[in-house]
């Protein structure tokens, strides 16, 4: 960073660090690392995420769930990208819309629990009832991302796009 403010480029600088949470696939090195097993199917992808520019005023610290299909959309917001959210899987973590977090297996962390898909469990994370047709909508949601997603990739959806 000493150098990137010697140069004069680190007001134009990003740096993003997000740990290989899934070194090799190999559960038991993670599970040992951890000091505890890991639960496989949402445990597993915890892990921290670091976004630096020079141009930063003062840290800005968000505590909340994401994954790793959340960085793409909130580095785009940082730097102002147009793009279009609804054939992303993630969400930008700095948004103050309802958070969703989704994982590949299905489970997903809301505003209002964590739904562990493989297990069917669900761990509220307020007061709130979570009802079954919330379950519902909200794993149908999740499902809806993921066919989206590997629609674009299929259909090679950004081909036909018309670049300016």
């Amino acid at each position: 960073m000493d150098e990137l403010e010697e140069r004069g480029i680190a007001d134009h600088t990003v740096i993003i660090l997000g740990g290989d949470h899934v070194p090799y696939n190999d559960k038991p090195v993670c599970d040992e690392l951890a000091g505890h097993e890991l639960e496989p199917n949402i445990e597993w992808y915890q892990n921290d995420l670091i976004i630096w520019s020079g141009s930063m005023k003062e840290p800005v610290i968000v505590d909340k769930y994401c994954y790793d299909v959340d960085i793409l959309p909130t580095v785009s917001n940082l730097l102002g990208l147009d793009y279009d959210s609804r054939l992303m899987v993630g969400q930008d973590i700095l948004s103050t819309a309802e958070q969703l977090v989704c994982f590949p297996n299905h489970s997903f962390i809301s505003g209002k629990c964590i739904y562990n898909a493989p297990t069917g469990s669900v761990t509220p994370l307020t007061d709130e009832e979570v009802t079954q047709e919330y379950l519902e909508g909200m794993s149908e949601t999740v499902y809806n991302k993921f066919t989206v997603s590997e629609m674009v990739l299929e259909e090679d959806y950004y081909k036909y796009l018309i670049v300016k």
